[in-house]
């Protein structure tokens, strides 16, 4: 019986199930027409080296998602929330909110900030960076503070 009690969770190996692949695809499609499928096989190995956390209805079907993978340069770490994606006709503000605070609460990474992006027409989840603190950079990008700025990075800004 549908309750609508949602979890929010990082995915593990043992609920990469086809079910599970196959609503990760729908929300990948819904995200960007056209895009390549996941096959449970990369999905798997996807697990083992970056966070992602889905958030699971109590029929087991998955209607969120969000990755959080580690990128930067030589002088800085930095990790990016990709895929945020929360299914259509359900509350996406506050889901996307625990999508996003499981993601920076569970960041396997050593790092200073962490970007998100939305495409340029989805308010929805700008508001979800917005709503959580990240600080709103030019082209819809969005960046949230690990740790306290440092004095030459005080003296750029």
């Amino acid at each position: 019986m549908f309750t609508d009690i949602i979890t929010v969770e990082l995915l593990r190996e043992e609920q990469v199930t086809d079910k599970a692949v196959n609503d990760i695809n729908s929300l990948l499609h819904k995200q960007r027409a056209g895009t390549e499928p996941v096959t449970k096989e990369h999905l798997l190995k996807c697990v083992g080296r970056m966070a992602i956390v889905v958030a699971w209805n109590d029929n087991e079907r998955v209607i969120g998602l969000g990755v959080l993978t580690q990128s930067g340069g030589l002088n800085f770490r930095c990790a990016e929330i990709r895929h945020l994606i929360v299914s259509s006709g359900l509350d996406i503000l506050s889901i996307g909110i625990r999508i996003v605070e499981t993601l920076r609460e569970t960041c396997p990474y050593p790092v200073a900030y962490i970007d998100g992006g939305a495409w340029v027409q989805d308010d929805e989840m700008k508001n979800i960076f917005i709503a959580l603190g990240f600080r709103e950079k030019p082209g819809s990008r969005f960046r949230y503070r690990i740790v306290e700025p440092t004095e030459t990075e005080l003296r750029k800004s």
